[in-house]
């Protein structure tokens, strides 16, 4: 999981990148997981929040300029992402730190 401080930062990764299918990014109190299908695909990732572990939102990135990434992003941590779908992650599915795997080889 890489730490990204700043919103502008994290809309250019989200948007000007290829990751591999383990990617995670965190900022500021959020968890953008790559949920796509494979790296072949348009990119998606998963919004989850960091405390909570409930998804709020899923994006597909690679659908977006860097600019509407920026909105998304903005408004997540403003508060505006939708409600919490009840959907929720557990804990271990999301790795913090990992080695090189699988889909990093």
């Amino acid at each position: 999981m890489t730490k990204v401080e700043k919103a502008q930062e994290l809309a250019k990764k989200l948007t000007e990148y290829s990751w591999t299918l383990c990617t995670g990014f965190e900022h500021r109190g959020y968890l953008f997981l790559n949920d796509s299908i494979s790296e072949d695909g348009a990119a998606e990732f998963g919004v989850v929040a960091a405390d909570t572990l409930s998804q709020v939102e899923s994006i597909t990135f690679g659908w977006c300029t860097a600019a509407e990434a920026f909105k998304y992003i903005t408004d997540i941590v403003k508060g505006r992402a939708g409600e919490p779908w009840g959907a929720s992650v557990r804990a271990e599915q999301i790795e913090r730190e990992h080695e090189t795997c699988v889909h990093c080889a």
